[in-house]
């Protein structure tokens, strides 16, 4: 139906070129029918998809009638206006990579402003900022000299709301920190016979394997694995090698660790239950203890590579991501939508496309007011 509806436009002499004015009359169209139709929506909705898919030869009749040619027309005007005062308010961008790092010794350095190139050396490591925009801790001195003053000093990584950034640390392990995250760890991390880091936020990790150095006079030798522990409010993940992304905000119902590849332990810091996870699994943690399931793992770290992934997603959850990733603030007013929602978006896009499209499910609204988002029924 939408291909003939977009047909019959193509015919008139005006273009419509703008997506968000063809997206919007089209799910005008879309509600008309609805209702003319008397449709139910499913359990779950998927953004971006066909809401009419029943009744094809009820939809050819409705296309060619004159009501639906009238209603169809009678709302482009309408549109262009209303589209032409939305392009004019200023439009929220997408989170980018930004980050503060504070050492050791206090000093703080704005990762988005700071120059290619050596940021600072402190307990064995040269701190340097690449090209691409990525931090990265090297190992500058083998002896552990400096070890002992460095034990109980920290570094901490911290990423705002509308933010995000990847470190490489010491060990040869990958962190990519989502917006309003942080990593703490010892100036010292990769001295030590344990590598423990703590966690606000959510944060997805490439763990590298490392073992600890024998006295043997064979170069080549090592001694036993080193472990790899992520704290944070409400548990401790404890690996060896692996990727697992933990979301650990305070404003989520409960704590999940999902892993994708090799093993890992989790213990609840309250009740101190633990289990172990396999490839594919996640546990949620809350206050009655720890529930593991499969997943999708894909939706869990979709964050990482720049999208929005819903799988049965509340609205709720939806905004509480939206929040985070615009640094906007989210009020919810009157009776809202208890459906799901189903569907992926793209990180990158401006915030008014991303509630177009969620508008066009019809079962919320959105009034922005600055920096501030108000859903409706």
């Amino acid at each position: 139906m939408r291909q003939l509806i977009i047909a019959e436009l193509n015919n008139e002499e005006e273009e419509f070129e703008d997506p968000i004015v063809i997206n919007t009359m089209i799910g005008r169209v879309d509600q008309y029918l609805q209702e003319k139709l008397a449709l139910k929506p499913n359990k779950m909705i998927k953004l971006g998809s066909n809401l009419i898919k029943i009744a094809a030869a009820a939809v050819i009749f409705i296309i060619l009638s004159c009501s639906i040619y009238y209603y169809l027309y009678r709302s482009i005007e309408k549109l262009k206006s209303d589209t032409a005062t939305h392009l004019n308010k200023k439009d929220i961008a997408p989170g980018r990579n930004q980050a503060t790092l504070t050492l050791a010794d206090g000093r703080q350095i704005i990762l988005t402003d700071a120059t290619e190139g050596e940021l600072a050396r402190q307990a064995g490591f040269k701190i340097t900022k690449t090209k691409n925009g990525q931090l990265t801790y090297q190992v500058t001195q083998v002896s552990g000299k400096d070890d002992t003053s460095s034990l109980n000093t920290y570094n901490t990584i911290s990423t705002p709301r509308g933010g995000q950034y990847r470190v490489n640390l010491p060990d040869g392990s990958k962190v990519w920190l989502n917006a309003a995250s942080s990593i703490k760890f010892s100036a010292a991390f990769n001295s030590r016979n344990v590598r423990k880091i703590e966690l606000t936020g959510e944060a997805y990790f490439e763990v590298a394997r490392l073992k600890t150095k024998t006295h043997s006079s064979a170069a080549n030798e090592s001694g036993s694995s080193i472990p790899f522990i992520v704290v944070t409010g409400k548990q401790e993940v404890r690996v060896l090698g692996t990727h697992f992304n933990i979301n650990a905000y305070n404003d989520e119902p409960v704590t999940k660790t999902t892993l994708l590849e090799g093993s890992v332990r989790i213990t609840g810091l309250k009740n101190k239950e633990t289990v172990k996870l396999k490839e594919g699994e996640q546990s949620g943690l809350n206050n009655y203890g720890i529930a593991v399931s499969n997943v999708n793992t894909e939706q869990f770290i979709a964050w990482k590579n720049n999208t929005f992934m819903f799988e049965g997603d509340n609205i709720q959850a939806i905004m509480r991501q939206i929040s985070r990733w615009y640094n906007v603030e989210v009020i919810f007013k009157g009776n809202i939508s208890k459906e799901n929602f189903g569907g992926k978006i793209s990180r990158l896009k401006n915030l008014s496309e991303i509630l177009d499209l969620i508008e066009l499910t019809g079962l919320v609204h959105f009034n922005v007011e600055g920096r501030r988002i108000i859903v409706m029924p």
